[in-house]
């Protein structure tokens, strides 16, 4: 597969010069503004965990954060970025699965080794929604038009590609027409809208259009029924034993001076422990589950067996 790969200008384009110099005195950090990439869409779970999480290291911290979507590669563009910024602690990166996935598939130039973990904070179960009026009513009558019309239906997918689908395909031995989008933000108005078919997404992202009537849910990908969503059935409940989940961390480049990445990791870790943050996270429908850089390394270990079963599995290795 074609590997998506960004040069030294593309950092230089993202205006990077206004959040760091390469600062050699790191006494007084942090002395002025700061931000966090973000790798998709404005309003995408990813942003806004990522300007929840934004607000809280502006409490401890004492300086603006600020939240700069950069936009492509499904989630590339934003992660290659984050890696190749300055490494001052004053950029960091919500990462996401794709900083697993896609090195794993050959698609990016980027793994774990180009940052430093400062600590998972969220982890969601996908949920598979159709547009309110659809005419798939539950999940069975779905997998039976998969049947008989191959590549028929659409996928709106937030990423490409799209793991949850992919195991979805494989245990049932079907195919989708997968139309790729810059993140959930793009793809739940595509199901809406009538443009797709169906979309996998996390609660965060889609309890706002659940409670609009514009999309239904038919299935999470749980171990058992979510809280809000009491009448879904599991995919497992349904016969199909999948259960998967999207995570996001914060990280910053290789290089970041140990004194710096120590006051960033505890901040993050205090974060994760402050009220105003969790009860943030409650009211935007959006988990948390704090793991810190030991923890959050052996996540990472663990979820790249997984997909690299995966992959195998569904034979695009």
């Amino acid at each position: 597969m074609k590997k998506i790969v960004f040069t030294a200008v593309f950092t230089f384009f993202i205006g990077i010069s206004a959040f760091g110099s390469g600062r050699k005195d790191h006494g007084d950090f942090p002395d002025s503004p700061m931000r966090i990439i973000v790798p998709y869409a404005v309003n995408g779970g990813t942003d806004v965990v990522s300007r929840i999480m934004g607000r809280a290291l502006e409490r401890d911290l004492g300086q603006p954060v600020f939240i700069e979507n950069i936009l492509g590669g499904s989630g590339a563009g934003g992660m290659i970025a984050g890696a190749a910024s300055i490494p001052d602690g004053y950029t960091m990166t919500m990462v996401t699965r794709e900083l697993v996935s896609l090195p794993e598939m050959g698609m990016a130039e980027i793994n774990t080794g180009d940052f430093r973990l400062l600590g998972l904070v969220n982890l969601e179960p996908a949920i598979l929604v159709v547009r309110s009026d659809s005419p798939y009513r539950s999940l069975g009558d779905l997998i039976e038009t998969a049947e008989r019309k191959p590549g028929k239906l659409k996928f709106a997918s937030a990423a490409k590609p799209h793991f949850y689908v992919l195991e979805f395909e494989d245990r049932k031995k079907i195919s989708f027409n997968k139309i790729p989008y810059n993140g959930a933000a793009m793809a739940i108005p595509a199901v809406a809208r009538g443009d797709a078919d169906f979309t996998l997404a996390n609660y965060g992202e889609i309890w706002e259009s659940l409670e609009g009537g514009q999309i239904r849910a038919l299935a999470v990908m749980h171990e058992s029924r979510m809280s809000g969503l009491e009448s879904v059935p599991t995919f497992r409940e349904l016969g199909i034993d999948i259960i998967s989940y999207t995570w996001r961390g914060l990280v910053v480049p290789a290089g970041t001076p140990d004194s710096v990445y120590l006051l960033l990791e505890n901040a993050v870790r205090k974060a994760c422990a402050d009220p105003e943050f969790i009860q943030e996270m409650k009211d935007y429908h959006y988990r948390l589950s704090y793991k810190n850089p030991e923890e959050f390394m052996a996540f990472i270990e663990k979820d790249r067996e997984t997909i690299r079963n995966i992959l195998k599995q569904t034979a695009l290795q």
